[in-house]
């Protein structure tokens, strides 16, 4: 297949994601094109040209009443002057802004509100989201084309586009960063080579524009100077050279670096305006653990590990063997910049990237993993063979990626915020399977044989407490069952001796009703069971999200287990802790009990 044949299918797969699939901009709450994340980017646009108000943003009450986007208003973090920060740097904003000048000249003669976040918003910034995927394709295939056969370079679009979780982020959730990173890249690589062919200020102000845009979207993608700078380099000798050219041609450097300088000096200028201060570390608790990067997890872990979740990525590290046998003068700068891409990447608290679909963070640096994908391509597709059996693989993990990415959304057996290993073997490659099977998502310890010497150590069903369901909700057994919700959030059930007696499993079991479904983890109700020795401390813990295992308009009995460690365990603690979601919970007849295998 031509190139040009893979990028057009590329385009039309990615289009019907987003047209026929799963259309986020018809979508409400949280699954909506601006919401959670993106709507924290976004919102530097709404606030200055509609209503007026960067500073405190006292619009975000109505927004999220009317929306419900986001639990956490725009991620912004009050200031003691009474300003709220926005936690993301106003890069985004910049690249959403044609998009939203256009919804916004447009909601109000077609019926919508000019409220920043009706329908005309959310389609603006989904479909300008596919055309930056086009924009950085378009250019991908442009630079890999200066190196590469044709035919390799369109399995590396392929492979990427659709094989990848680049599609993800580049249609359905095209909306995110790491789509508008990729494609700034992709420019980036195709004016760095323009620049060193023929040196002028033209490329060299295009090179800090684009870099400093990578950079005022997300900071740590400063790291892109290492492209123009090192691209073209294949000894130390044409390192020596290069620097003595800018030196002698600082005119260059100033002009690259210039917009870079505009960048910063108006995100500090914002940060002024609304603390009074000119820096302000708007991340809260999150930060980067320079010293002990998740590399490991970051890269194999069942919770969202990169490889995982996008094994056709695995050509592009092994691809560096043979791009350093091809092509040297595109080989050291793309090393480079990986090794620094996923240091920084997994050396960041929430390496996991929450909510995130294979770690949706490495989805820019594909712009550069490309290269040696690339390499592999060309060196494969001389082997028949070989092309034979690596395209093969390809197909399969393409033929993964899909399967994952529709799990992700109208499938949804993929729970990406607390994958394990077991609950992933149990569903892979398979459209249904019993919802007991959700069990494993928390509990990898689960007792499925026939119990032997149960002995109960505690039993409540209720009737006494005096939290009862009210209105609409009914009791689910006898007159009391107890009532949590959003108001109710934590219930202490019992904290008890455990017995002297040999046992290997402790279960607590419980009737449970469940009106609504909540989706997301973090807002489920946990059912959690902590063991204690005789000095008050942890020996194990076991929890259990209720909403796992329950379907909407559903009452059922469900259980907790937990296999007994090896030491002497003086006291059980029993109790329940319910996140940020109105949805109750019903609970009733709850018994904790010890048995034998």
């Amino acid at each position: 297949m031509k190139s040009i044949y893979a990028l057009i299918l590329s385009f039309l797969l990615m289009l019907l994601a987003v047209t026929w699939y799963f259309p986020r901009y018809n979508q409400s709450g949280s699954a909506a094109v601006i919401a959670w994340d993106v709507s924290g980017y976004y919102m530097y646009l709404p606030a200055i040209f509609i209503y007026h108000d960067l500073k405190y943003l006292n619009f975000e009450k109505k927004i999220v009443e009317n929306y419900h986007h986001s639990d956490n208003s725009f991620q912004g973090a009050e200031q003691p002057n009474g300003g709220k920060v926005l936690q993301y740097t106003y890069g985004m904003a910049i690249v959403y802004l044609p998009f939203f000048f256009i919804a916004n000249f447009l909601a109000e003669p077609l019926g919508y509100r000019a409220d920043g976040f009706s329908i005309p918003y959310q389609f603006a910034i989904g479909f300008g989201s596919l055309l930056i995927a086009l924009i950085g394709l378009f250019f991908l295939r442009k630079f890999l084309l200066r190196f590469f056969s044709d035919g390799a370079t369109a399995i590396t679009i392929l492979a990427i586009a659709i094989g990848s979780n680049y599609f993800e982020y580049s249609s359905i959730s095209g909306g995110l960063t790491h789509n508008y990173l990729f494609t700034l890249y992709a420019i980036l690589l195709w004016y760095s080579i323009k620049f060193w062919e023929k040196p002028s200020v033209k490329f060299s102000l295009l090179i800090g524009l684009f870099a400093g845009l990578l950079t005022i979207i997300r900071p740590t993608e400063i790291i892109s100077f290492i492209i123009p700078i090192l691209i073209g380099i294949k000894s130390w000798k044409e390192l020596i050279e290069r620097i003595k050219f800018l030196f002698q041609k600082f005119l260059f450097f100033l002009s690259a670096i210039f917009p870079v300088l505009c960048f910063g000096f108006l995100q500090l200028y914002y940060w002024k305006y609304v603390s009074g201060h000119w820096l302000v570390y708007s991340y809260q608790d999150q930060v980067f653990d320079w010293f002990n990067p998740q590399i490991n997890k970051g890269m194999f872990s069942y919770r969202a590990g990169w490889l995982i979740y996008t094994p056709i990525m695995i050509f592009s590290l092994v691809g560096y063997f043979f791009l350093y046998k091809l092509k040297k003068e595109i080989f050291w700068f793309s090393i480079l910049f990986t090794i620094v891409f996923i240091y920084l990447c997994f050396a960041w608290s929430i390496w996991y990237y929450s909510g995130s679909f294979g770690i949706r963070a490495m989805v820019q640096s594909y712009a550069v993993l490309a290269i040696p994908f690339t390499a592999f391509n060309e060196w494969m597709i001389k082997r028949k063979w070989k092309l034979i059996l690596f395209s093969s693989i390809m197909l399969f993990f393409t033929y993964y990626n899909i399967w994952l990415t529709h799990q992700a959304h109208k499938g949804g057996l993929l729970t990406i915020y607390g994958m394990t290993k077991s609950y992933f073997w149990k569903i892979f490659l398979r459209y249904d399977v019993p919802i007991e099977t959700r069990y494993f998502l928390d509990c990898s310890e689960r007792f499925d044989g026939e119990p032997k010497n149960n002995k109960t150590i505690f039993f409540t069903d209720f009737e006494n407490d005096s939290l009862k369901y009210n209105q609409s909700v009914q009791p689910i057994d006898g007159e009391n069952s107890l009532y949590i919700d959003k108001t109710n959030s934590y219930f202490d059930i019992c904290k008890i001796s455990f017995p002297t007696e040999k046992y290997n499993w402790i279960r607590v079991s419980l009737m449970c009703s469940l009106k609504w479904k909540e989706y997301c983890d973090w807002n489920m109700t946990q059912l959690i069971i902590k063991l204690y020795d005789e000095n008050n401390l942890e020996l194990k813990k076991g929890k259990l999200l209720i909403q796992h295992v329950m379907n909407e308009n559903e009452t059922k009995t469900i259980h907790l287990d937990l296999k007994l460690p090896n030491e002497n365990i003086d006291s059980v603690h029993v109790f329940f802790f319910k996140g940020n979601s109105w949805q109750p919970v019903g609970i009733d007849n709850l018994k904790v009990e010890v048995f034998n295998e």
